[in-house]
């Protein structure tokens, strides 16, 4: 395969015309044309253009060899997916992006739930969020309960140096007064 049938690989595996592909590397749909069908070498600027755009291994347009694509870390697939909402103006998908966006800490949790209640649905298998064993409990009871005995303690030694404070003060105050 040459590298211009690779180049036309990228371009159909994006689902791009001509034209869609040419205006994500800068260059007009006859020159992408020319350089699919062998009439023209890619220029090491586009060459870089369309690795970095289409997450294209550079060895793999170069020669052939290895898998077509980077591998994605999931921070870059959601990059890649927001660029490309922002690039189309589909109403459905930027709509509800921005609700998502909108949306606070419980109704994330909420959402979770109906998400994974939905999988176990679908699958007949249990995709429950984990709930907590007796042990985790009796751990979480227990580091309240000491923080509580502590803060417990503490308000009485304070309490009660403040009424011995009080007592000596008020009794030496009395006398000096008198």
């Amino acid at each position: 395969m040459t590298v211009g049938e690779r180049v036309r690989t990228i371009r159909k595996a994006n689902d791009m015309t001509l034209e869609q592909f040419g205006a994500r590397v800068g260059m007009g749909s006859s020159s992408i044309s020319d350089i699919e069908n062998g009439r023209r070498t890619l220029t090491k600027q586009t060459f870089l253009s369309i690795c970095r755009e289409f997450n294209v291994r550079e060895a793999w347009l170069r020669t052939g060899d290895g898998d077509m694509f980077q591998p994605k870390s999931r921070s870059n697939e959601i990059d890649a997916f927001m660029k490309e909402i922002l690039r189309d103006d589909s109403d459905f998908r930027q709509k509800f992006i921005s609700v998502l966006a909108r949306m606070t800490a419980d109704e994330w949790k909420l959402l979770e739930q109906k998400v994974l209640e939905i999988a176990s649905e679908v699958t007949g298998e249990d995709h429950s969020a984990p709930t907590q064993t007796d042990t985790d409990i009796e751990q979480e009871a227990n580091a309240v309960a000491s923080e509580v005995r502590d803060q417990v303690i503490l308000e009485k030694k304070v309490g009660v140096e403040s009424s011995a404070l009080l007592s000596d003060t008020g009794g030496t105050a009395g006398k000096k007064m008198a």
